[in-house]
């Protein structure tokens, strides 16, 4: 099951019924949100969901999280991560594979002290690894145990990242962190599928699929 939405502009006169940002360069008072789940396999339409452009994908993953079934595969970007609702999903039986939120603490299992992307990067080009996967502890309070997939990206993809985040940084008086700034080396990924029923090299080529939804999109667009 993969999910996306996309949005777009229309008409100031519509904001009574899609309402917008209006706040930001290039928004209008009124803007339109399509939530679009499918099912990869047979292309069946799962969801199609039209709302205000405010609404934004983490509250809908919130607030669709029973919509699944025993062993579906859920498949989502990093605007729909909560870590409570990956977990929900994976008590219902049904696995997932998700992008790794910036922010959200990783342990090795055993371990105290989170884990270290920079060393993990040293290590990496060390050994001349370009990806890896670890069991791990996800997040600070009520952790999850899941499998890490660590995939390092190439030079220029990571100078783009970081380019990103110090503009967006700058622009709000903060400071880019250590941490932030090792985690940028790396494409992050956290599922629940048992490293028996599939490889690491599986989940990153499954991982790509969601970009079937973006060119739906700009067909759409």
């Amino acid at each position: 099951c993969i999910k996306d939405s996309t949005k777009f502009n229309v008409d100031n006169r519509l904001s009574g019924h899609f309402k917008g940002s209006g706040a930001r360069p290039g928004t209008t008072k009124a803007c339109v949100c399509i939530q679009y789940e499918y099912d990869a396999r047979s292309g069946k339409i799962l969801d199609m969901n039209v709302t205000n452009g405010t609404r934004n994908d983490a509250t809908d993953a919130s607030e669709t999280k029973k919509r699944i079934n025993e062993t579906d595969l859920i498949i989502r970007d990093l605007g729909y991560y909560n870590l409570k609702v990956l977990t929900g999903f994976a008590s219902e039986s049904a696995f997932f594979i998700s992008r790794l939120n910036a922010t959200t603490l990783i342990y090795d299992k055993g371990q105290t002290d989170s884990l270290q992307f920079k060393a993990l990067y040293e290590l990496m080009k060390k050994q001349n690894i370009a990806s890896c996967e670890k069991q791990v502890l996800v997040g600070k309070t009520e952790q999850a145990d899941l499998r890490l997939i660590v995939q390092i990206v190439p030079e220029d993809v990571y100078e783009k990242r970081i380019r990103k985040v110090e503009e967006y940084n700058k622009a709000k008086g903060w400071n880019t962190t250590d941490d932030y700034r090792a985690r940028c080396r790396f494409n992050l990924f956290i599922t629940n599928i048992p490293v028996l029923n599939i490889t690491l090299d599986e989940i990153i080529l499954l991982y790509r699929l969601r970009w079937q939804v973006e060119l739906m999109f700009k067909s759409w667009k």
